[in-house]
C-alpha cells in the first residue's frame, strides 16, 4: 500500500469507518440501508457525515458506481467503488471500499490524484483481513451455506463440509483439525493483535510494512534492524550464540538471507504475511488447548491436535514445549518456548511430476527435496519473524523456508511452485536446506 499522499487523509478515519458500518454487507452483491449494486438500476443514499478535519457534519450522497478488484498490500481486494458529493463544497471524490472490512482501499480525490490510506492501523487490519465469506456464527456454531456446526471444542464424527481456512463474515478465522480420536474440530484462529501478530517492522522496512514484500533498495540501505546493527544482529544468529543450532549458518548474514527470500516469495507470487498465517493459525489452536487443559503436561507435548486441512491438503503436527525459552537476535522482546513439527505428504502423482521435471536426480537427491517441501521444524517465534522482517531463518534445521509453507499449506500447487522457478526447484530448495 502507497504512502499517504495528503496529510489531512488519514484524519478522515472516522468518516470513513462510519461509512464502514453503513455499508456492511449483506446477501451477495447488496449493501443494507438501501443501497446496493445488484446488476441492475444502481442507487444513491444520503447521508450526514462527520469530517474529522473540518469538525463538522457534512451532507454526502453516496452512488454505488460498480465493483472492482484492486490490488494493495501484496492481495486483492474485492471493492465496492462509490462517488461521493459533499453537498456544502461540491467536491466529488471516488471510494475503493474493501467489501469485508469497510476499509477504504483507495480515494480518488479532485484533479485525479490519489490517496492510499497508510495510518499503521489500517495497515494492521488489511493485514488481519483474509477475504471474507458468507458464513456467520452466533451462539459457539458456525453457519455456512445453510450447514450450521459446532465450534471447537465441541467436535464431529464426520468431516464438516466446509472450506479450511475460512473466514467468517464478522472476520473470525477458522480451520478444520482432527482430534487424536479421529474426531473433527472447527477451531476458531483468527490472528491476534494484542499478540502483535498483524504487526511489521515499519520503522526500518516501511515498504514490507504497506506491501507485504521488501523494497531491495530499502534493504541495501538498512544499517540496523529493531535498533541493533546490522553485524549484531547477524553475530546474535550464529550458531552457539543465542541457539545452539543458530537462526543463521556460520558463513550467513542477515540482510543477503532477507533478500533471497523476499525474492522467492515475490516469485511465488505470495507475501510474507500471506506465509506465516498458517503457522499463526496452529501457534493460535495450540493455545486454544493450552487454556482448556488439553496439553500433556507431564511428557511437554500437544497429543490433543494432529492434523489440519489446509486448502485441501493434509497438514499433520506434533509439538512440544520445552523448560527454558529462546531469546530474539533481533530487540523486539519476543521469546519462544514451544516448538513444532509440521509435516505434508507429496501425492503419486506429484512424485511422478518431480521425476518427471529432474529425472538428473538420484535416489539420495530425490529423496532430499521430497524432505525439503514437505517438512518443517519451527518454533513460535519463526511466524512473527516472518510478518515482522520476512525472516525465515538461514541455512539452519530449524528454517521455515517459504516454498514449504507454501506447498505444505496449500498456497501454491507443486506445478505452480515449479513454474515460479522452472528447472531450478532442486537448487533453490537445497541452498538453505539442514537435514533434520
Amino acid at each position: 500500500m502507497a504512502r499517504n499522499t495528503t496529510a489531512s487523509f488519514r484524519r478522515t478515519l472516522f468518516v470513513l469507518s462510519a461509512l464502514a458500518g453503513f455499508f456492511s454487507q449483506g446477501r451477495a452483491g447488496e449493501y443494507y440501508c438501501g443501497i446496493g449494486i445488484n446488476g441492475g438500476a444502481q442507487q444513491k443514499k444520503t447521508c450526514l457525515i462527520f469530517d474529522g478535519r473540518d469538525n463538522a457534519v457534512r451532507e454526502t450522497t453516496y452512488t454505488p458506481a460498480s465493483a472492482e478488484v484492486v490490488r494493495r498490500a501484496g492481495r486483492k481486494f474485492d471493492t465496492v467503488v462509490l462517488d461521493s458529493v459533499d453537498h456544502r463544497t461540491a467536491v466529488n471524490t471516488r471510494l475503493w471500499l474493501d467489501r469485508g472490512t469497510g476499509i477504504p482501499v483507495q480515494t480518488r480525490l479532485t484533479g485525479g490524484r490519489f490517496s492510499y490510506l497508510a495510518d499503521a492501523c489500517i495497515i494492521q487490519s488489511v493485514r488481519c483481513a483474509p477475504p471474507r465469506s458468507s458464513a456467520t456464527i452466533e451462539s459457539g456454531s458456525v453457519t455456512y451455506h445453510g450447514r450450521s456446526y459446532p465450534l471447537y471444542p465441541e467436535t464431529l464424527a464426520a468431516l464438516p463440509d466446509i472450506p479450511s481456512p475460512l473466514t467468517a463474515a464478522d472476520g473470525t478465522e477458522l480451520v478444520v483439525a482432527t482430534a487424536w480420536n479421529g474426531r473433527y474440530g472447527i477451531v476458531p484462529v483468527t490472528l491476534k493483535t494484542k499478540e502483535r501478530q498483524c504487526d511489521s517492522d515499519s520503522t526500518d522496512f516501511p515498504t514490507f510494512a504497506a506491501t507485504g514484500l521488501h523494497s531491495e533498495a530499502e534493504l541495501d540501505r538498512t544499517r540496523t534492524i529493531t535498533g541493533r546493527p546490522v553485524a549484531e544482529v547477524s553475530a546474535l544468529g550464529q550458531p552457539g550464540r543465542l541457539s545452539t543450532d543458530g537462526f543463521l549458518s556460520a558463513d550467513e548474514d542477515i540482510l543477503p538471507v532477507l533478500k533471497a527470500d523476499n525474492r522467492i516469495v515475490k516469485a511465488l507470487g505470495l507475501t510474507h504475511p500471506d506465509l506465516a498465517r498458517p503457522l499463526f493459525h496452529i501457534l493460535n489452536m495450540m493455545n486454544t488447548d493450552l487454556d482448556l487443559g488439553r496439553w500433556n503436561m507431564a511428557e511437554h507435548r500437544w497429543h490433543n491436535i494432529t492434523s489440519v486441512l489446509s486448502n485441501g491438503r493434509t497438514v499433520k503436527m506434533v509439538a512440544r514445549d520445552t523448560k527454558g525459552g529462546q531469546l530474539s537476535i533481533f530487540a523486539d522482546g519476543i521469546e519462544g518456548a514451544f516448538w513444532i513439527e509440521i509435516m505434508g505428504e507429496l501425492t503419486g502423482p506429484e512424485r511422478a511430476f518431480l521425476k518427471t521435471r529432474y529425472p538428473e536426480l538420484d535416489a539420495a537427491q530425490m529423496d532430499a527435496l521430497v524432505r525439503a517441501l514437505t517438512r518443517i521444524r519451527t518454533g513460535e517465534i519463526q511466524p512473527h519473524y516472518i510478518t515482522w522482517y520476512g525472516f525465515y531463518e538461514g541455512k539452519t534445521p530449524w528454517r521455515t523456508d517459504p516454498v514449504t509453507i507454501a506447498f505444505i499449506f496449500g498456497l501454491r500447487t507443486l506445478e505452480a511452485i515449479e513454474s515460479a522457478f522452472t528447472g531450478r526447484l532442486f537448487d533453490v530448495m537445497m541452498t538453505r536446506f539442514a537435514d533434520r
